[in-house]
């Protein structure tokens, strides 16, 4: 997993899928509370370990 150039949240799915297709030059999907942290903890969790 790597970090991209936008990344953005949302209050609902609905509003995020809004967004995605008023920007359809930003690449990327749309992925749930649970799914985001996941990918949170992959990411960066390694920058924050001691």
């Amino acid at each position: 997993m790597a970090c991209c150039d936008a990344l953005n949240f949302f209050t609902s799915a609905v509003s995020a899928q809004t967004w995605a297709s008023d920007h359809p030059d930003i690449p990327g999907c749309v992925v749930a509370q649970a799914q985001a942290e996941e990918i949170a903890r992959e990411t960066f969790g390694p920058l924050l370990a001691p």
